[in-house]
Formats: C-alpha cells, structure tokens, sequence
C-alpha cells in the first residue's frame, strides 16, 4: 500500500547499513499462534464451486480424479471431463480411485469396480451373494497388480487387469468376522484390512496375519485405516482415533477430540508421511506429537472438510462439503496473521525482533507484541499511552529498548524490562524518520533537520549530527544503520556516509532519477533504491570509485513497475513489493514473483513493511495483516516441471489422438489439438509454445490450451507442444506425429498423365509453328539433363546406403572392406618415409572393438525394441567422443569397431577412455521403461603397424585379431574397461624381413584402461 505523501519535489532520505548477519540462535524465533493460510478456489468456472470431493486422487500423469456422488471427475487445471454409467462405471456414486502399476485406473463404487482411464471404464461384476462393496475406504491396490476390495461379505480379491481370478476371503479363511469394514494398501506391500473390531494384513505372498481384539474398543467399528511415515497403522471409529505403534500389537486411544466420522471421506498421509484427518470440524493434522486444526479460523471458507490430498508439487487439495474444492500450498511455505488473529489492525507497517528475540509490530491503529508465553499479543494504542496510533516505523536502541515513530503523532520509548511506554518529546517538528545511526545512537529525522540521542543523559537530549548543508537540505527520511556506512536518499539523490565524509549520487552517476524514495543495503559498496516517478528499482554499486548499476521493472520480471516496498534478506536476496504481489531478485539477477495464488497473504504490500529474521525467513507487512515467507521450505518444495499432455487431437474433426498411424484425407486436412499442462503450483507462470514440425521452424507462444492448424498440404508433421514454470523450468515436450494424404490430383500418376498431356499440346503446337517446337526441345533437352544429373545423385545415395548400417547409422562392414586397404597403403606410406624411425606419432592406424557389456539382459528384459533404441544411443556416444576423421563401424551384433586414423598408439588410451565414459556415465532412457537403466562397454585394441621398424611384419588382420584377443581380456577381466596389447620389447621380429606372423606368434604388452565405475588406472605386461 503506497501511503507516501505526494508532494511536488518532497524531500527524502532512507538510510540503510550494510552488516553481516549475526549467526540464527539455537532456539527458534517465536511467531504468532492460529495463522492464517490462503486458499485458492478451485475450478470454479467449470461448476466444481458447489460439488463435494468424496475422494481425491492424482495419477502419474499429473491429472487430478475427484469422486462425488453425482460422477467421477478429471481435472487438468483448466478443463473438466465427467464419467458416469455412460462411460462405463457402475453408478455415479464414486467412493474411491486409484491407480495401478501398469498405470490403469481403477474406480470403487457401492455396486461394484471399474478399471480404464482412457476414455470409458470396464466393470468388474461383484461375486455370487455379495450385495455392494463397503461404502467408506473399500479398496487397495496392493504394489504387485493386485485389488483388495471390503464388502459386506468379506475380502474380495482380484488378481490384475483382467480380473479372471477372483477370490472372496471370510471368516472360514482367517478374517475374524464376514464383514471387511476398510482396507489399505502400505508402501511395503502389507494391505491392512480391518473386520468388526479386528485389525489384519495381507503380506505380498498372500499370507494372512492377524491381530488379537482389544477388549477395550471390541464394541468400536473400525472405518478407516491408514499408514503414516513412522509405521504407525491409524484407525479411525465413529467415536475416536486409534493408533498401533510399529512394532507393537497393542491399539491406543490418541488423546485428540474428533468429531464424528463423516459417512465419506478417509485418512490422508502427506508426503512428509503425516496424517491428515478430514473431519466435519476442519482439517485434522499431525504435526510431530501434536495436532494442528485447518479450519475457516485458518482461512478456510467452510468447516467441512470431507477429503484431503498433496499433489507431488507439494499443494494440498481439500475436498469441501458443498463448496467445492480449495488449493492450500501448505503450512510450511506462507502463512499471515490479521487482526482475526488478535493484531490491532490489519494494516502492517513495521515490524522488528528486540534484544529478547520477541516480535513487534507496528500497524494502523497501534503497535502489537508478541508474547510467547501468554500464547498472546500485547497491545498498545493511544489510550495505553503510544504517542499516536499508526505506528510507522520501529527501531532498537544500544539499550534495549523499542522506539516507536506515530505519524501522525511522535516518538514513544518502550523500556526493555518493564515495556512500560513513555513518551517522548521530539527534537523537532513532525519528526519522519527513526532508527539507529552509524554511531550506534537513536537517529531522528524531520525536514532539514538530523539529530541523534546524546547517550546516557536525562533528561533526553538530541544533537545536531553535524552533516554538511547541502545535505541537511535533502534529508527527510532514514532508516536504521548498523555499522559506519550510512546510505540515504532524497528528491536530489542518493547520499552515502562512511563515518566522515558524505558522498552524493544522481542520474549523471546512473540513477533513473533523482527523486529516491527509499534504500536498502548490505554491503557497504551496494545499495537498492526506490523511485518516487521511475519505475521499478535499480541496484547501484560502488567498485573502485566507478559505479555499476542494474536497473529491475515490470520488462525485467517485477509483477508491477510501481515499487511500495523494498528489502534485504539474510541471504542477500531483494524483494520489492507493489499492489500486485512481492518478487524476490536473486544475486544472480533471476526474478520470482509471488501473489495471493502462491500463498501470499495479501498482494498489496506496504510501505516500509520489511523484516528478514535471522533465520532466513522473511516478514513483510500488507494492508491485509502480516505475512510471513519460509525460503527454506520454498526450497525444498519439487521441482515444478510442467507436464504436457495431448487430451485431444483430431483431423477434419475425427479424433486420432489414440491411433497406432494417425493419418487423414485431403478433405479433412485440418488439425485441432488440445493439451493439458498438469503444473498447479504455478499456473499463472506458465509458459507454454507449440510447433509443427513439417511446416514451421519456430515455435508459437500461445496463452490457450489448444493448437489450431487448417488446410495442411499433403505430407509428414509432427506437432510438440513444450511449456515452462515461472522459475524456467522446462517439462519434457508431448508429441503427435501425424500424416495428410494428398488428393487424387496430388497422386504421382494424376501428375504424370498432366505430363503427358502436357508433352502432346506441345506437340501440336510444334507442328503449327516450327520456331516453337525448336524452342519447346531446347527446354525439354535441359529438363533431361537435370533429370541425368538427379537420377546420378540418387545412385549416389544408394551407394551411400549400402555402405550404412540401417539401424544406427554406422558404417558397415562392406565400407570397412572397401577402404582398408587404402588406410593401410597410407600408413604404410607414411612409415616407408622415415624408415627405421620408431616415432609412430601421427601415423598408426589404431583399431578399436567395443562390445556392450551384458546387452542380452536389455533383450531379456525389455524386448528388442529397447536393445535396437540402446544400440543407436551408443552409436551416439561413440561418434561423440571420437574424432571426425576416425570412423565408426557397426562390426556385428552388440559389437562396433572405430578405425582412428592418423593417430598415436601413445594416446590410444585417451580415446578408450573417452568411449568407457561416454558409454558408461550416463544412464540410457528407453521408451520401456520408466527409469533409466545404466550400460558399460569393454574395449579391445591395437596399432598397425605392430612393429614401426618393420610395417609390413604383421597383417593388420593379425592386428584386428590382436584386438579382438584384448576385448575377449577386457570381458573375462570384470568387463567396463579396455585392454590394448603392444609388442614386448620387439619380441617375434622376423628375421628375413618378409615371412608374415600370427597372433599366436607375438608376445604381447598389455594397458588397461579402467572404466567410469572404477577410479583406478593400471598397466600391465605379460606374455601371451
């Protein structure tokens, strides 16, 4: 709230003191009890205002299922999609949703389950003599495939997706009574199952295990059951909550007063593993060993809490009775006080920690103190004896003692000890700043006029501080110092005082303008400053007497160029803060905005409302209460990347979105798509892009949720649509690849008949006038030639490709066979000219036999489709990390071989290294599976020529046998490393010069080259 008089070239000055922060004390700082959260109504405009979420639920897409009785519904943050019995369920009723491992939906209702998700459901009739399932938890997705579900009749049993065996367990197979009343499926593979006052579990073999009744709650139904992070089993009766400690068999009653269980509605665990208790009276949460109360005292609109949900973005999602469904980013990140609370006002304008670590703050209508241990705020209006009633500013004295500036009004003293208010008479007339000087003294500030406290005298007593004229003349306006760097700002700039000398800084040093509202530092070389008539903020500098600034508005990230607030936190983070919403600047430059949607109290921040805690969290005071932000729980919130996903793509208006080939006529050759972004922590942020690949090379930035494209020509298109979070985090893009047909007039034989006919008008027209027809063959003569030269280079390419293998794009054997010879006659060349020399820099021929390590297993596992995708990425990798002048071949299988040239056995080692990690780093990602899954590789070498004295001693097919010796060494060695083999000391020359050797014949030198999973280098030589 800017409430800054506006008068024509006002005088102003804040001073702000660049100090480190003194270390966070081991006890944590006292805050306000009951604050208050924000809620965000959610899907109001597509009719979810009115509905009750019996239950919530959030696939691994991202998409959100509420179940009400009126149908089961899908939200994706902006459209709504309604199943009933028309797509499958049994009923509109929905009690329950889940998902399983294979990523199928499953639905519970009265009459019976439902298993689908895309786009209709397939029910599951319930078995012979069971009437309905359980109305209130009564189903479990148990980790491998299976489906527990209570009925009236006991444990039904479903074995997958298809549901062809099915058993029904009763008391005649264990269960203490017919009757299954709840069950629930634990992260370790138990399904807990709770039958009249008996409580049991389902191990993964199929083994049932029960617990003795507790005589205690024998008369207690059990309704709902749960598993929170510590392995404690909740259940939950009409009348109580009781707890099962893990590893104990005896039930307690938890000392908490719940309302009656509600007819719908179950357990929640969050991701922290804590229990959320959906009550009639509010959210019940777990906290530790307490219970913290979420209800309409706390923000929400409405008591009725009827279910409960975190979404893997780390925002709850509360199911309301009749009101539809609200958003809370939880209680971690933002919370506030107002004066609901017990503030006096809800118009925050200061706020300040005093020597006792006790919480003050100053608002319209007095000044408020939080007092830890009556769990209570002390008040002070004028009647309790502050001079004034809007308290403007707060500052701490050397003493302890809490100064208050009213304005209108005056300066108040609160003494430490005893807080007792006294007033104080001002030094001069309508005092406007007040804080703590350079010097450690209480600073006042009026028009022209600077005085500070003489320390240790009563009556009290204000000095001149003795600033030069010019500077008087400025000053209106300060904020408290701590240290000897004093920085001020007023209508003729920015000023800065070192504890001696005053320097003085306008637009000529960089300034937007001279007429500075406020300033802020924490440097004594850096200050941030506020405009009273340019927009946003600028950082201004000081780096060996030049200055450097950066200037920050709404162009650079700010939600509004008009800046109310500005502060520093511990972490040396700004915030500036307007009407819309506070953002936060980085050191780095990068900007994150923040408004009522991300928690924040209230968007409208007030001036000078600032305070960073020293334990990193951050105060800011708003016309709407106080607002408190925790960096550290921001931070360890997940990543918000924005989830893509096409829900809809049609072709002339048929939809193709789930078709194997997606293909369409000439006369439907227009595309609609819509898309889905499933991010709801930041849905104001995001930004999202779309490009059809095949028509366009850049993409569109579109602020919608659909992609129109109409009257495609014929051909192969491919549309991605990519979108980011406000913090520039990008998701993973969705694809739908898709073909246009052309017309029968587009076909090659229409076009070759128009040829045709064509070729005969011109006929005709050449026997009515020869100068024509001499024309028309000069034309058709060029068209031959240029057919010539097409038709040369298609043969070229097919040349090419039969020299490629087909799969990854690698030379093949056929290449390696044709080209040889001329590698080996240019070695040999290059060695014929310095015979006798044994420097072999630059002129070996090094051939190197990689082999997959354990590639049967990718077969195995995932099929062959995941080993041909494993194949071309480590093509991939290998072309990476060798040079443009070697050359890969795909040598057969699992195995490839790299020819590299005009290279040096000395350094052969560096490019098997370079291969091992490019392989063996990374982890490859197939389209079977959803991890990653991490290959190595073994390599074999050796350098032709084997003997540099003698190049022709040995073949290089002995050298290509040589490597495949040293790959087989590198497999029966662990595997995830290379082996090269050199000759021993010239061992096996031949003594005339010209009778070949074998590779049974050479002894051998032996490097190892270890892989990326092992730290160690070594080399070693022994006779082979």
């Amino acid at each position: 709230m800017h409430a800054g008089r506006a008068r024509k070239f006002v005088l102003i000055l804040s001073v702000a003191l660049a100090a480190i922060a003194p270390p966070a004390p081991c006890a944590p700082l006292s805050i306000p009890d009951r604050a208050r959260y924000v809620f965000q109504s959610v899907g109001e405009d597509s009719g979810l205002a009115t509905v009750t979420p019996a239950c919530l639920f959030q696939d691994r897409d991202g998409f959100i299922w509420i179940g009400t009785v009126s149908g089961l519904l899908r939200y994706d943050g902006t459209h709504l999609v309604k199943y009933g019995p028309g797509q499958g369920l049994p009923t509109t009723a929905i009690l329950q949703v889940a998902q399983a491992s294979d990523g199928h939906i499953w639905v519970a209702t009265r009459q019976g389950l439902a298993v689908g998700g895309d786009g209709s459901f397939r029910m599951l009739p319930l078995p012979d003599g069971v009437p309905h399932l359980i109305s209130r938890q009564p189903m479990a997705l148990q980790t491998n495939g299976r489906i527990f579900a209570a009925t009236s009749r006991g444990l039904w049993i479903v074995d997958g997706l298809g549901g062809s065996h099915a058993v029904l367990w009763s008391k005649e197979h264990g269960l203490p009574t017919d009757r299954v009343d709840a069950v629930y499926a634990a992260t370790d593979g138990k399904v807990w199952f709770a039958s009249g006052s008996g409580l049991g579990w389902v191990d993964p073999t199929m083994h049932l295990h029960t617990l003795p009744v507790w005589n205690a709650f024998a008369s207690e139904m059990i309704l709902a059951l749960a598993q929170d992070g510590k392995g404690r089993t909740w259940m939950r009766t009409a009348r109580q909550l009781l707890r099962l400690d893990a590893g104990s068999n005896r039930v307690a009653q938890e000392p908490v007063i719940l309302p009656p269980a509600n007819d719908i509605g179950a357990f929640a665990i969050d991701r922290q593993g804590r229990l959320m208790v959906p009550t009639v009276a509010g959210l019940y949460l777990r906290n530790e060993n307490r219970w913290d109360v979420i209800d309409r005292r706390r923000g929400l609109p409405t008591n009725a809490v009827i279910s409960a949900m975190e979404d893997r973005e780390g925002s709850y999602w509360l199911g309301l009775g009749g009101n539809g469904l609200q958003r809370w980013q939880g209680e971690r990140t933002w919370s506030g006080w107002t004066d609901a609370e017990g503030l006096p006002d809800n118009v925050v304008w200061a706020e300040l920690r005093d020597a006792q670590r006790r919480l003050w703050i100053g608002t319209n209508t007095g000044v408020a103190m939080w007092d830890e241990g009556l769990h209570d705020y002390r008040v002070w209006k004028p009647k309790d004896g502050l001079n004034g009633s809007a308290a403007r500013q707060l500052a701490l004295a050397a003493d302890g003692s809490v100064w208050v500036l009213c304005h209108p009004g005056g300066l108040t003293r609160f003494d430490a000890a005893t807080l007792k208010p006294e007033k104080i008479v001002a030094p001069m007339p309508d005092p406007i700043a007040l804080g703590r000087g350079p010097d450690g003294r209480i600073w006042v500030s009026a028009a022209h006029s600077l005085k500070a406290l003489r320390s240790g005298q009563r009556p009290l007593v204000f000095d001149d501080v003795g600033a030069p004229a010019d500077i008087l003349a400025a000053i209106k306006y300060f904020a408290p110092a701590v240290g000897e760097i004093l920085w001020a700002s007023g209508t003729g700039g920015l000023a800065r005082y070192d504890g001696k000398t005053w320097s003085h800084f306008t637009r000529d040093d960089g300034l937007l303008s001279n007429a500075l509202l406020e300033v802020v530092s924490n440097r004594p070389d850096e200050a941030w400053v506020r405009y009273a008539d340019a927009p946003g903020i600028t950082r201004f500098r000081l780096h060996h007497g030049t200055t450097d600034v950066a200037h920050f508005a709404a162009a650079q990230g700010l939600a509004s160029d008009a800046v109310f607030m500005i502060g520093l936190d511990h972490a040396g983070d700004a915030w500036a803060g307007g009407d819309k919403g506070v953002a936060e600047i980085t050191p780095t430059g990068s900007i994150r905005r923040y408004q009522r949607s991300d928690g924040l109290l209230w968007d409208d921040l007030s001036e000078g409302g600032f305070w960073g805690e020293s334990d990193g969290t951050v105060l800011f005071g708003t016309s709407g209460g106080l607002a408190r932000f925790d960096p550290r729980a921001e931070a360890s919130l997940p990543p918000a990347a924005p989830r893509v996903v096409i829900t809809s793509a049609q072709l002339g208006g048929y939809e193709l979105l789930t078709d194997a080939r997606p293909r369409a006529g000439h006369d439907d050759n227009t595309l609609y798509a819509e898309f889905a972004v499933l991010s709801y922590r930041e849905s104001a942020g995001l930004r999202c892009s779309y490009r059809l690949d095949g028509l366009e090379s850049n993409a569109t930035e579109t602020g919608v949720r659909e992609v129109r494209y109409p009257a495609l020509s014929p051909g192969n298109y491919d549309l991605e649509i990519s979108c980011r979070s406000a913090t520039g985090v990008a998701g993973e893009p969705a694809h739908f690849a898709f073909q246009v047909l052309p017309a029968w007039w587009q076909q090659w034989w229409a076009r070759g008949l128009a040829g045709l006919l064509g070729v005969y008008l011109l006929y005709v027209l050449f026997q009515l006038r020869t100068y024509s027809l001499k024309k028309e063959r000069r034309r058709l003569e060029l068209a031959v030639a240029q057919h010539g030269q097409q038709l040369q280079q298609a043969n070229q390419e097919l040349r090419e490709a039969s020299l490629t293998d087909p799969l990854t794009g690698a030379r093949n054997r056929r290449f390696f066979q044709m080209t040889i010879e001329a590698d080996i006659n240019q070695v040999l060349r290059s060695y014929g000219t310095g015979a006798g020399s044994t420097d072999t820099r630059n002129r070996d021929l090094v051939f190197y036999l990689i082999d997959a390590d354990h590639f049967k297993e990718v077969n195995d596992l995932y099929g062959h489709l995941a080993g041909d995708e494993i194949l071309g990425e480590m093509t991939r990798r290998i072309q990476s990390a060798a040079r443009l002048s070697d050359v890969l071949v795909r040598w057969g299988g699992e195995e490839f071989m790299v020819l590299s040239r005009a290279s040096s056995r000395t350094e052969a080692t560096a490019l098997a290294s370079r291969i091992l990690h490019a392989i063996g780093d990374k982890p490859f990602r197939i389209r079977e599976s959803s991890r990653p899954i991490r290959r190595t590789c073994s390599i074999g070498w050796a350098a032709f020529p084997w003997f540099p004295a003698t190049p022709e001693a040995v073949s290089y097919e002995t050298v290509v046998a040589l490597a495949d010796q040293a790959l087989y060494r590198a497999k029966q060695a662990g595997r995830n490393r290379a082996i090269g083999v050199l000759p021993v000391d010239g061992h096996g020359l031949p003594q005339d010069g010209n009778t070949p050797l074998t590779a049974e014949e050479l002894r051998t030198f032996l490097i190892n080259t270890a892989g990326p999973k092992e730290a160690k280098f070594a080399a070693s030589g022994q006779g082979s």
